[in-house]
């Protein structure tokens, strides 16, 4: 069965800085019948690639959800990327004991010292708040550095994964249209 690709714009509103968009992309699989009939529906509409206009929903609801479904998943997908990401540089997160305990757990984090960097002078205890600010700071650089060498998907996995993020994606949007590929074919000859 061939694969198409698909993108989605979502705009998450303005700050000061101009509009936020999230952009995703993505690929829906469909069979040759289902090309086939995206094909014969625009040519049998002069052309028309509007999914409304065309009334898919109404004409291969089948056809309809499989897209709608692919949309979606690339819409959900992006945003809760970009929330993911965007909510550990606004500082969304800062609660890193549990973090730290999974970043050595899972990812090899090793925060190294010598214990009597943190004995204050003329004690014998290690002092806990400067060791934890340090282990902290520390953690924190390892997490940015270790970002730089993913992807945007794993980026958002990695740091969803370390920080125990939960986000409730239920605001998206999205433009369901005919892929690009099926609207070439539909117009050639």
């Amino acid at each position: 069965m061939p694969t198409f690709k698909i993108n989605t714009e979502q705009s998450l509103g303005f700050t000061h800085y101009g509009e936020v968009t999230v952009e995703g992309s993505g690929e829906v699989e469909l069979t040759d019948e289902e090309v086939r009939q995206l094909i014969g529906l625009i040519r049998g509409n002069n052309g028309e690639t509007d999914v409304e206009k065309l009334g898919l929903k109404e004409k291969y609801p089948d056809l309809y959800e499989k897209l709608d479904d692919a949309y979606s998943g690339v819409a959900i997908d992006a945003l809760w990327r970009f929330h993911v990401i965007d909510g550990y540089e606004n500082g969304d997160y800062e609660e890193p004991d549990d973090a730290i305990e999974i970043a050595e757990r899972e990812y090899g984090f090793k925060f190294e010292y010598d214990e009597n960097d943190f004995i204050p002078e003329g004690e014998t205890e290690m002092d806990e708040d400067e060791f934890n600010e340090a282990r902290s700071e520390a953690f924190y650089d390892w997490v940015d550095e270790y970002r730089k060498t993913l992807n945007e998907k794993d980026e958002a996995m990695f740091l969803q994964t370390i920080f125990q993020m939960e986000l409730y994606l239920d605001n998206y949007d999205y433009d369901l249209v005919i892929p690009e590929e099926i609207i070439k074919l539909a117009k050639e000859e």
